[in-house]
């Protein structure tokens, strides 16, 4: 999947970005997304830039609170 498409506009290191990537990949398969179709994707995106900024650089637990997100929407 093209999850740095979605995270270019933000500054984090790799190892920041790469942990973005896989909770991107995770929620997409988690929510069944299809990244170049549905909206949805850009708003997990945001939520996971969101959270990374925040403090959060672990990608299980950056998807768990996209889930958590989800889940109360």
């Amino acid at each position: 999947m093209g999850a740095a498409t979605h995270f270019a506009a933000a500054s984090f290191d790799a190892e920041t970005t790469q942990a973005m990537g896989v909770a991107f990949d995770m929620a997409c398969r988690s929510l069944q997304l299809s990244e170049v179709t549905d909206p949805l994707t850009k708003i997990v995106a945001s939520k996971i830039v969101d959270t990374a900024s925040a403090g959060e650089h672990d990608a299980v637990r950056l998807h768990e609170a996209v889930m958590r997100w989800v889940a109360s929407a």
